[in-house]
């Protein structure tokens, strides 16, 4: 299967490459075209492609290895997690924290500093835009009360176990 078609299946409604129906919809209430927000690992990003065309429409450079995303109720931020290593058995501290991405700007407008606590995965966000982000080193959940858009640090960290 090709990127295009990837993104054409995507675009459909079918889940491919770790998109999810979330940040679909967050992309289709940013622009009346249908717009897939894709976070790309290993090109160090998250980018914005018209569905219909597989064209890419923008790209937001981050730190190395984003991982998961999330989209907060309103459909206007997502939520990328900062892994910071290429695998869970590459050697080094990884990252340590939480990219707010602004999908009507389509532009990083801040980011959450969540050390000491890294390797940011495990995204969530419940109805109340509660997010969650575990920090797989630590075994500990990290939880920003709303408004994560405006926190500069997670609000409370319980362990995992």
């Amino acid at each position: 299967m090709t990127r295009r078609s990837v993104i054409k299946a995507a675009g459909a409604g079918a889940l491919a490459g770790g998109v999810s129906a979330s940040a679909l919809g967050a992309a289709r209430a940013a622009e009346a075209a249908d717009v897939l927000v894709v976070v790309e690992k290993g090109s160090h990003a998250v980018s914005f492609y018209d569905v219909s065309s597989g064209r890419r429409l923008r790209t937001v450079g981050l730190p190395d290895y984003p991982h998961e995303m999330v989209v907060d109720s309103r459909r206007r931020f997502a939520y990328v997690g900062h892994y910071g290593v290429r695998m869970s058995s590459t050697a080094g501290e990884g990252g340590a924290a939480v990219f707010v991405i602004d999908l009507v700007e389509r532009s990083l407008a801040r980011t959450i500093d969540t050390r000491p606590f890294n390797r940011v995965h495990g995204m969530g966000i419940d109805r109340h835009d509660r997010l969650y982000a575990l920090s797989e080193e630590k075994a500990v959940c990290s939880v920003s009360t709303p408004p994560p858009r405006t926190r500069h640090r997670p609000g409370r960290c319980p362990r995992t176990g």
